[in-house]
């Protein structure tokens, strides 16, 4: 079944091969330097599955603390799922369709899913038109690792792709892209190294979600009994979730998808739906996400369009105009102080009309004096003004 409770199926260097508990507790202890199996667009949305999985087992769990042992772990993972023994939903395929596999919703009786998937880059977001930069369909030699990433990618973060290939709840519109936005500890002691290390940021992103949940559940998401795992219930044809009925730190899916093994080689099928799996268009992407910035009148989530990036104008816009509302986790927690160093990490596949304009990223270390000016209203406009009067000058050099 390839169950990722029990396997040591996903790379961390230097510990080596863990099971999916497993790097819940290297990441507490902050063992884990990189996922070498990891491409850089997957980076964020394997950051964000795992601090929404965690958060929601804890929670589920009535616990405060985050452990730094597999075996507890994966209890709270078995915890989200109990009605599943055989541990169907972490096992990355299941011979009956009826019953849910890993980040794959069950498939309705007499639906057929039809198109083949041959390897985990052919199932990947990334919409390529032409066969250059990054080669399409290559990764025949894959491991499980690799099937694992390309699902928490596809379907916590995929938009529309034609007819019948729906997108997440969680962006504005099937042509936008889900944004990350957060504050995330420095990494101390490498200078040459901005971005900030997996354990820190996992632990410190799971902590301030479990601090201020009931402060953050403005569309009155049930506090227990919510929907978390999306790929537990059953899909039907012209049949959408509510976000009424849904946990506050749900974890999407947005594709029909299976896995199968042959010859000992892992494939996938894939089929299309009606309608995205939530009713959630009115939304226009402000879901509660806690990485997504929302517009202040328009009552949006931030869009990458296919032909941005995160230069300075940018983020002179995001983090000083006082047109966007910073989400929770760019705010500096209550237990960091102005002595804290950190970390502005932005990142967004940039999305148009059926196509993406590339994987854009930016981390710019700060003083935690700095971070928490951000949120002054006195500080923040002193810092607007300086950084617009700066932008003016480069635009005179230019």
């Amino acid at each position: 079944m390839i169950n990722l409770l029990t396997q040591p199926l996903i790379i961390a260097e230097p510990v080596g091969a863990l099971t999916l508990p497993g790097v819940l507790a290297a990441l507490t202890r902050d063992d884990v330097g990189s996922f070498p199996a990891l491409r850089p667009h997957q980076g964020m949305f394997w950051h964000m599955f795992l601090v929404q999985l965690a958060a929601l087992a804890l929670h589920g769990a009535g616990r405060t603390d985050i452990p730094d042992h597999e075996d507890t772990w994966r209890d709270l993972l078995r915890g989200l799922t109990a009605e599943f023994p055989a541990d169907e939903p972490w096992s990355l395929v299941v011979a009956d369709r009826t019953k849910p596999a890993f980040m794959q919703p069950p498939v309705p009786p007499g639906l057929e899913l039809k198109n083949e998937v041959p390897t985990p880059d052919a199932l990947d977001l990334l919409i390529t038109s032409k066969n250059h930069d990054i080669k399409q369909s290559v990764a025949r030699g894959a491991a499980a690792e690799d099937w694992v990433f390309a699902l928490v990618t596809l379907q916590t973060g995929e938009g529309y792709g034609g007819a019948g290939n729906q997108g997440i709840v969680r962006m504005n519109g099937g042509s936008s892209s889900r944004p990350m936005l957060t504050l995330a500890p420095a990494a101390l002691g490498e200078s040459r190294v901005q971005a900030p290390r997996f354990g820190p940021w996992f632990q410190r992103d799971v902590r301030i979600l479990l601090e201020t949940r009931e402060d953050q559940n403005a569309l009155n998401f049930p506090d227990r009994g919510g929907l978390g795992l999306l790929w537990l219930v059953d899909w039907p044809e012209d049949t959408q979730l509510q976000i009424r009925n849904l946990d506050l730190w749900f974890i999407e899916v947005c594709r029909r998808v299976r896995l199968s093994v042959e010859n000992g080689r892992v494939s996938a099928v894939k089929g299309t739906s009606k309608s995205t799996r939530i009713d959630g268009k009115s939304f226009k992407g402000n879901v509660g996400d806690p990485w997504a910035p929302i517009h202040k009148s328009e009552g949006k989530s931030f869009t990458l369009g296919d032909e941005g990036d995160f230069g300075y104008g940018k983020l002179i816009e995001l983090l000083f105009s006082g047109d966007w509302a910073l989400p929770l986790l760019a705010r500096p927690a209550s237990f960091e102080t102005p002595q804290t160093p950190l970390t502005v990490a932005v990142q967004a596949l940039a999305r148009g009309n059926s196509k993406t304009g590339g994987f854009k990223a930016r981390f710019l270390p700060l003083s935690g004096k700095v971070a928490g000016a951000l949120w002054s209203p006195d500080q923040s406009k002193a810092l607007h003004e300086l950084a617009k009067a700066q932008a003016e000058d480069i635009a005179t050099f230019d």
